[in-house]
């Protein structure tokens, strides 16, 4: 549930950004409304839906292995993740694509903050269906090495 919860949430911030900042992105690209129309796709909303959903997954199971205790720590990581992932990457590409860094930052902004976000959810709900080892397990012997 808290996955889901992280992906709606990302996207609403995803929209939000966009409603915001989209003019900006467009003049940065030198895009403008005719060559937009003609370009309609569905495939950039797939992506960033598919995208969405591999990364809370992801992120969700990282968080059992780490573990996060927390919401603080869950956005925390999810920044970190955001940057060192994403962002880092998306400003070299702009780079060799000779696009301006502002459509960096404005791209990589909201990876940052749907990611923070997500993390901060993910860290707060800590209900993970972990396997707990069940008594029978814990008698188990020890495995041992015979050279």
């Amino acid at each position: 549930m808290a996955i889901i919860l992280a992906f709606i949430v990302a996207l609403i911030v995803h929209g939000i950004w966009y409603f915001y900042l989209g003019s900006l992105w467009r003049e940065y690209n030198l895009l403008n409304e005719r060559i937009l129309s003609e370009k309609v796709s569905v495939a950039p909303f797939l992506y960033t839906i598919l995208s969405y959903l591999v990364v809370f997954n992801l992120m969700a199971w990282i968080f059992t292995k780490i573990p996060v205790s927390n919401a603080f720590q869950g956005m925390g990581l999810g920044g970190l993740f955001a940057c060192g992932f994403y962002v880092s990457v998306l400003f070299g590409q702009n780079e060799f694509a000779l696009r301006p860094i502002e459509t960096a930052f404005i791209d990589g902004g909201v990876i940052v903050v749907s990611w923070m976000i997500g993390g901060l959810i993910l860290g707060a709900w800590k209900k993970y269906d972990l396997i707990e080892p069940d008594e029978s397990q814990s008698n188990l012997p020890e495995p041992t090495m015979n050279l």
